[in-house]
């Protein structure tokens, strides 16, 4: 299907072309990046635009105009983090790459509604590039933790996925093999796109989420990554003391909410603090939320130069610009690599004594509950670096996976144990699925269509674990198992 076919009205056709596959895929060849953008936005336009527009209201703080009173609590939360403000104000600052990703993206996605306007909902207004900066905002603050009971808090837009690399002695076929797949909710406003982009400098394939220009994961001709959440303490909440507390960035705000057939406007004042926006208060004290990388957004274009990268330098030279906040991150290349990095935007928060050494590494620590600022050493200090963090290249296991797991359990032989990490950093548990993977992996060389297989593997080793103590159990309680159901009378 050639694009040109399709529209007249902007000169982005005479640069692009998209093609279907069988399965519907699309594979975007363009000249140059904003003509990549312009043809990317209009075909997802082309499958999802409602659900696109969805995450766009929801990450601007506008879905109750549309979707009612159940929005209500999403849309406050949306507009005390100012995910859209932010982006407005970072916009004119930002790289040219970037603004052209975002205002080509723009162009495509309005081009289909104005081309197609019985196919598009009654309330759809035009995106802008804000929108876009702004559901990558919302989608990366949805992964810091809230150290609150009783706030609301958004669902996390990836609360699981498994990521592996295995290097060539790993496989049967003797090449390495790396392998992605993020989980998310059904019913989310966060919704996986697989598609192929093509411009000068770019040829990658993977996918991305509803509504954004870029590829979050995928690989080109040379090497590919996959990312998967992980739980560093990227975020705090702060009872802020002070007589005036606040910054200038702190308004009066209104928004709209569909209900009983009437648009009503609710007041919502907003309050800003060098910490971060309050996002509520307590006994009169203003709680404020501070979260790594909350002012960042460069990360469409670290993406963008992660899927150019041509070898495992020129990668991690984009992954070290840390404009993603979070998530392990797993690569592999062509040249047999494989590389496994713990991501965190985070200061420094050992100021902060916390005397627990009798307790679990993962009981609640300080930095777990609201802070006072009168509180001594709750400041954090400088960024950890790329090279403070934990980071694997090429370990003698000849595999690496981040599939729910701490980061001295991503393969054997790491060398680190819990001691090694501030429970202030690192705050994942290991999971039954990574514990799986290790032992799949123990079992030799896999196969291609093997590491298809594992992905459904439905073993769990909790299971295997348990049956026999509850065996016991029953051998040992047979009289009551035999009264309490038939069909246990076999045990």
């Amino acid at each position: 299907l050639n694009a040109q076919s399709l529209s007249k009205a902007s000169p982005h056709w005479d640069n692009a072309t998209v093609y279907r596959d069988e399965w519907g895929v699309p594979h975007v060849y363009a000249n140059t990046p904003r003509a990549m953008a312009y043809t990317f936005g209009y075909t997802q336009a082309e499958d999802h635009l409602e659900d696109m527009l969805r995450a766009y209201r929801v990450a601007n703080g506008r879905a109750s105009e549309v979707y009612g009173p159940a929005f209500i609590e999403s849309d406050t939360h949306a507009l005390l983090m100012r995910h859209s403000d932010l982006a407005e104000a970072a916009y004119d600052g930002l790289n040219n790459l970037t603004k052209d990703l975002c205002e080509g993206f723009a162009s495509g996605v309005n081009s289909w509604i104005v081309e197609h306007p019985d196919d598009v909902p009654v309330w759809a207004e035009g995106v802008s590039p804000i929108d876009i900066l702004a559901l990558l905002h919302h989608y990366l603050t949805t992964m810091a933790p809230l150290d609150h009971d009783t706030l609301y808090a958004p669902q996390k837009g990836t609360p699981l996925a498994n990521a592996w690399a295995l290097d060539a002695s790993r496989t049967q076929q003797g090449n390495p093999i790396l392998v992605m797949n993020p989980h998310t909710d059904y019913d989310g406003i966060f919704q996986w796109y697989e598609a192929h982009l093509v411009t000068k400098n770019l040829n990658v394939y993977g996918a991305t989420l509803f509504g954004l220009p870029v590829l979050l994961m995928g690989h080109n001709n040379s090497l590919g990554w996959a990312l998967a959440p992980n739980e560093p303490d990227t975020a705090d909440l702060y009872g802020v003391f002070g007589t005036n507390p606040y910054t200038d960035e702190s308004d009066d705000y209104s928004f709209h909410v569909w209900e009983d057939q009437d648009m009503n406007e609710y007041d919502l004042p907003r309050e800003m603090t060098p910490f971060g926006p309050v996002l509520t208060y307590e006994n009169g004290i203003p709680l404020a939320y501070k979260v790594g990388g909350y002012r960042d957004f460069g990360g469409l274009r670290q993406l963008y130069d992660m899927a150019r990268a041509r070898n495992l330098k020129e990668f991690q030279k984009a992954w070290d610009k840390q404009q993603l906040p979070l998530f392990h991150v797993i690569y592999a290349d062509r040249v047999n690599n494989i590389f496994y990095s713990y991501n965190a935007k985070v200061g420094d928060k050992s100021l902060l004594k916390d005397d627990r050494s009798d307790t679990p590494r993962l009981s609640s620590t300080q930095w777990e509950s609201p802070l006072s600022t009168r509180t001594k050493g709750v400041y954090w200090g400088k960024d950890l670096s790329p090279f403070e963090l934990p980071w694997i290249l090429n370990p003698d296991s000849g595999y690496l996976q981040a599939s729910g797991t701490p980061p001295w359990l991503v393969t054997e032989g790491t060398g680190w144990t819990e001691d090694d990490f501030s429970d202030w950093l690192v705050r994942d548990p290991d999971s039954y699925r990574a514990k799986r993977l290790r032992q799949l992996f123990a079992q030799g060389k896999r196969s291609f269509a093997d590491n298809q297989a594992m992905l459904y593997d439905m073993v769990v080793p909790l299971a295997a674990e348990t049956v026999p103590y509850l065996l016991k159990a029953a051998r040992n309680n047979k009289a009551y198992v035999d009264k309490a159901s038939p069909n246990l009378q076999s045990v």
